[in-house]
């Protein structure tokens, strides 16, 4: 994770442009107090965004992702699929047919076709576990007895700048990366000559929006971050921007997730592996216990089915799982596999 640069020291993009001073403490304090006050579940998007945008041309760190770097993402199959036999289908969502509609994700809304993912961890397997876990129900609803998951395997073919935000917050991050990164963020901070104060409003703020925690169907919630991140999307348009990294909630801050832009991966990403998993319930965790369908190879966006194998868990770690799920302790430490064979 090299840090490329603070956006930030270059910061408030018309302002700057323009010669005039950058935006002043009481009007991040004014934003802040706004968005605090609203009813989210009433208040429209682009009331909220006229005030997420005076924090976004405060500005916020970046980094380099590089070359050969891995993200996973997952994607549910829906009755009556088995699996999806074309990459478009696990990709980013399709550009939706009613635009009058917004729809709200954690970090952006419908404006944008977003691909989420997860990348390469330091823990190894446990991004791809988290993509199971990102879309999975089961941990979430209890009356899902098991689900089928279909992830797929991208890397990076070329180097790209990417903007980091949730730094900070109450929750600490368990992820030397990410720790890593905010250790160069608060340098970078510390460094500033002028706004350093009105930046840490921000993170302070956003930190906490990126760890609110949204039950489905209550996706209105993240009109405040998905605003926000439309508004990272939009100036990274201008500024080679190509994605957003940001704290995974799902997995208590001990992974990141990240979120490109469509022509991100079209032009700078490539599948290399799928694979349909089956994942069951035990005790309201989900646990993933085989494979259903594997592809190792892609031909011209279609996936190149094989039979899985013996790749199922053996019965005695399904046994130590139940039994970390009794005792709370997380059920990744009992995973012994890979999702996927070639890795």
């Amino acid at each position: 994770w090299p840090i490329v640069d603070l956006w930030r020291i270059k910061h408030t993009i018309k302002r700057m442009e323009e010669g005039n001073t950058p935006i002043s403490i009481e009007e991040v304090q004014t934003a802040v107090n706004h968005l605090k006050a609203f009813d989210l579940k009433t208040a429209s998007y682009n009331e909220v965004r006229t005030h997420t945008d005076v924090l976004v041309n405060c500005g916020f760190s970046m980094a380099g992702f590089l070359r050969d770097r891995a993200v996973y993402r997952g994607r549910v199959v829906e009755p009556p699929h088995e699996r999806y036999n074309y990459v478009h289908e696990i990709s980013y969502p399709p550009i939706p047919k009613d635009n009058s509609i917004i729809r709200y994700n954690r970090l952006s809304t419908n404006k944008f076709q977003i691909f989420y993912g997860v990348p390469t961890s330091q823990i190894k397997r446990f991004d791809q576990l988290i993509a199971l876990l990102e879309v999975g129900s089961i941990s979430e609803d209890n009356t899902v007895k098991e689900e089928l998951i279909q992830i797929g395997g991208w890397k990076m073919k070329e180097d790209i700048k990417i903007a980091v935000v949730g730094l900070t917050g109450d929750i600490p991050f368990e992820n030397v990366f990410a720790r890593e990164l905010q250790k160069f963020h608060l340098k970078g901070l510390s460094e500033l000559k002028q706004g350093r104060e009105q930046i840490e409003m921000v993170d302070q703020f956003m930190s906490h929006e990126f760890e609110k925690k949204v039950k489905k169907g209550n996706e209105w919630e993240y009109k405040i971050s998905a605003a926000y991140g439309d508004g990272v999307f939009e100036v990274g348009y201008r500024y080679d921007i190509g994605g957003i990294l940001f704290p995974s909630m799902k997995a208590k801050k001990r992974e990141l997730n990240i979120a490109f832009q469509s022509d991100v991966v079209d032009s700078a990403m490539e599948i290399f592996a799928s694979a349909v998993t089956r994942s069951t319930n035990i005790g309201g965790t989900q646990i993933w216990i085989d494979y259903t369908h594997l592809s190792p190879t892609v031909a011209n966006g279609e996936f190149v089915w094989e039979l899985p194998g013996k790749h199922k868990l053996e019965d005695k770690y399904i046994s130590t799982m139940k039994e970390n799920v009794k005792n709370g302790l997380p059920f990744t430490h009992s995973i012994p596999v890979n999702v996927f064979v070639h890795n």
